[in-house]
């Protein structure tokens, strides 16, 4: 059991979508939290499932407070929650089996069956609390947890699924999936033998299919979702309570056992008195405090609450809360734009992912979701599986976006203008011959230095078409992209020369030269590299390539199925393809060996992105994120799952605000960001500043002096000109630790900061004040 402590206040005090500033080293998640499926009321909160995210609701003073691992929770991706009343805890279920438990004096993990070996299905269906236990429904039979020692009592492993579990008196029954069974609570639970099934009429419904128990005026109920609600009666004879086929769950709670559909509840008092509440989108429901409010998982309504009135009617008293931000933890491609965020969740490889469209704008603020359902009606056509996105350079609101089977889509001021697909542009359909516009595969959307969109186009003759500056479209044909099922990115070098990945079907680099003719390619120079030979010209051993990038001195560098590759003398590629060389990193061994070690050899590098000190930031399908200095021959911090907030080890994308260092960083599980140290170079010294300052103690003794011009040399002395500390800016910025040469934390007082160009050209001088 792990327990953080220390950590509440902080984390009731976190609010995803503050406004102030983010601290140098610190992250920062951005879950979507628009789809409400569960809710939990306790004291004065409740508590919300949204996309497998959690938010709590202050009944108070109607503060929102998002929760994650950033601010303490143990894990992603939660299943369940529930409030134990009997010791006001809070059970949270996640989809790997962890468990957390959530109070007033902290966090405590329960990793027992998210560790265990020998339990390979570690879902869990449901929960039930019993006094200070939680019964916990799975796949492999039930689990007891004594909430208030926070440890795991008893394992039930049963030869098949339990859904739920309920006890009435000195008898505990499970709804599995072989029918309803129950046993004496004095009996060995763990011994098959003391389980037996219950008969049900067969005639009125599956014994199968029970979903929930529960106890209810003096009898046991159940509900068969898309069926009715049953109970037992005293001569153990199956009745019907209740016949609905649109029923798909029920909760009791405080007196009250509610069955609902999709869009109703109805509300028993007893056995024979009910009434019928239509509540619009219903999820889940919560009532443990006030049995005449009703909380309500309301899927993209969020989550409300209805009360009932004197005249005997519910009405609205909390109308939907929805939190703004991102709609789906969709992060397939990420670019950044006048410090705009654009986020897209389509996916693709030897078919279509069949994602929603999801395209997503980051103002630093506020998020902007695409609704893929009006631009399907304004189209006439599925907006899904996206794959890449851009900005036209001369209008910040105008978009373009690629879709894996629809064609292009623009947009301008966050409206759909118009579909280019079969018919309006060169882009042609996957199926030969075929008219379906649901082929039109496009993906690598950039901008070249003259305004004109380029795109690539999978499984068809031209592998590279062109919204030209002017209107017009053109086409590209290259017999090395001719029917290539999956044509990916397109890189423009600051030459010109257009690099684009190939990852599957004889993967490689395809590097050409349009000549700056593009109807005409006869006088085009291409080459096609499926191996790179190194210096010594020995082949570099790779499979696939899935990414690239250009860095501040024009290397390019290549994600591969067996690590980075770099290449420093790109423009060989056209120019000399006879001397174009590329190379692993090869690091030295701790023990001066001649030979060294290739870094990330073994693994899949998905992304690669330079920030403003020339240093990479390097995504793996399985390690995490690594930073690495700008020749990768150092590790200066690698993150995972296990030393950080990150939500996956598998990352997808990346993307860096140049202006303020924040890496985002795109995972099969979600968003988050760190806020890197590293921010563009300016080139003059006219808006350096130092932050916080004055520096406070509880600033953590960190100040960043930015605004600096690129590699600046940076002293810091005091009044008298004494040097306490010397250094070189990452890009245009500077964090300090307080602290004097010797590591000790520096005297209050004033503080100059002197910064001057590599070759001593210009020198500025700012003030800090450091605070005890």
């Amino acid at each position: 059991m792990k327990k953080r402590t220390g950590c509440l206040l902080w984390l009731l005090m976190v609010v995803v979508q503050s406004v102030c500033g983010q601290a140098i080293g610190t992250w920062k998640s951005y879950l979507a939290y628009t789809n409400t499926t569960e809710c939990a009321e306790a004291n004065n909160l409740v508590y919300a499932i949204a996309d497998g995210s959690m938010f709590s609701y202050n009944k108070t003073d109607q503060e929102i407070v998002y929760y994650s691992k950033e601010n303490g929770l143990s894990d992603n991706e939660i299943g369940h929650i529930g409030f134990n009343e009997s010791i006001n805890t809070l059970l949270i279920t996640y989809a790997n089996g962890n468990l957390d438990l959530l109070n007033e004096q902290g966090i405590y993990n329960i990793p027992f069956l998210k560790s265990s070996v020998s339990i390979q299905d570690k879902t869990i269906n449901s929960i039930y609390f019993h006094n200070e236990f939680a019964y916990l429904s799975t796949e492999f039979g039930i689990m007891v947890v004594n909430m208030k020692k926070r440890e795991i009592k008893d394992t039930y492993k049963f030869d098949k699924a339990v859904l739920h579990v309920g006890i009435v008196g000195n008898k505990i029954y499970a709804a599995t999936s072989g029918g309803l069974f129950t046993a004496d609570t004095s009996s060995n639970l763990l011994d098959h033998n003391n389980w037996q099934k219950v008969v049900l009429d067969a005639s009125q419904l599956n014994e199968k299919e029970i979903k929930k128990l529960a106890y209810f005026s003096g009898v046991l109920c159940f509900i068969v979702p898309g069926n009715g609600v049953f109970y037992l009666n005293s001569s153990g004879a199956t009745v019907r309570l209740l016949a609905d086929n649109t029923l798909k769950d029920m909760v009791h709670q405080n007196g009250l056992l509610i069955p609902y559909s999709a869009t109703s509840l109805t509300i028993y008092t007893s056995l024979t008195d009910k009434e019928k509440v239509n509540a619009g989108i219903v999820n889940h429901i919560s009532s443990l405090k006030d049995n005449t409010v009703l909380w309500i998982a309301a899927a993209d309504e969020g989550l409300k609450a209805i009360k009932k009135s004197n005249a005997g009617s519910y009405e609205s008293i909390v109308s939907g809360i929805i939190s703004n931000s991102i709609k789906r933890n969709l992060t397939a491609y990420m670019t950044f734009s006048n410090s705009k965020l654009l986020v897209t969740g389509g996916e693709r490889w030897a078919d279509r992912g069949f994602k929603p469209g999801t395209l997503m704008v980051y103002d630093g603020i506020n998020w902007y979701n695409f609704d893929e359902n009006k631009i399907e009606k304004q189209s006439g056509i599925k907006f899904s599986d996206i794959t890449s996105v851009v900005v036209d350079p001369k209008d910040p609101a105008h978009y373009y976006a690629s879709s894996w089977g629809e064609g292009v889509f623009e947009f301008r001021n966050n409206e759909f203008v118009n579909l280019y697909s079969l018919g309006n542009s060169s882009l042609e359909s996957a199926l030969p011959g075929s008219s379906e516009r649901n082929y039109v595969r496009v993906d690598g959307l950039c901008y070249d230095s003259k305004g004109n969109l380029w795109m690539t186009s999978s499984g068809v003759k031209d592998g590279i078409n062109v919204l030209k500056a002017d209107g017009s479209w053109s086409k590209l044909y290259y017999e090395v992209l001719n029917n290539k099922s999956l044509i990916d990115k397109i890189l423009i070098t600051k030459k010109g020369y257009k690099w684009v990945n190939i990852p599957r079907e004889t993967p490689g680099i395809f590097v050409f030269d349009d000549k700056g003719t593009l109807d005409d390619v006869s006088d085009d120079v291409s080459n096609f590299y499926n191996l790179f030979t190194d210096s010594n010209g020995k082949t570099i051993e790779v499979s696939s390539y899935y990414c690239m990038t250009e860095d501040k001195n024009g290397t390019i560098w290549m994600g591969t199925d067996k690590g980075p590759v770099i290449c420093p003398v790109p423009d060989r590629a056209i120019e000399n393809p006879g001397n174009l060389y590329c190379s692993n990193i090869i690091r030295p061994l701790e023990d001066g060996s001649s030979n060294g070690y290739r870094l990330l050899e073994n693994e899949r590098i998905n992304a690669i992105a330079v920030d403003g000190g020339n240093r990479k930031w390097i995504g793996t399908q399985s390690s995490g994120i690594l930073l690495v200095s700008e020749d990768g021959m150092e590790t200066i911090a690698h993150f995972t799952t296990d030393n950080s907030p990150i939500l996956s080890n598998n990352i997808k994308c990346l993307a860096i605000n140049s202006a303020t260092g924040e890496v985002f960083i795109g995972t099969d599980k979600g968003l988050v960001s760190y806020m890197g140290d590293a921010v563009e170079g300016k080139d003059d010294y006219s808006e350096i500043r130092a932050f916080p300052n004055p520096v406070r103690p509880e600033s953590d003794d960190r100040v960043t002096i930015t605004g600096l011009m690129e590699r600046s040399n940076v002293k810091i002395t005091d009044l008298n000109g004494h040097i306490i500390y010397q250094g070189t800016s990452v890009g245009g910025q500077l964090t300090w630790n307080c602290r004097n040469r010797k590591g000790e934390r520096v005297a209050s007082g004033i503080y100059l900061v002197l910064a001057a160009t590599p070759d001593a050209g210009e020198s500025v001088v700012t003030k800090i004040m450091i605070i005890k």
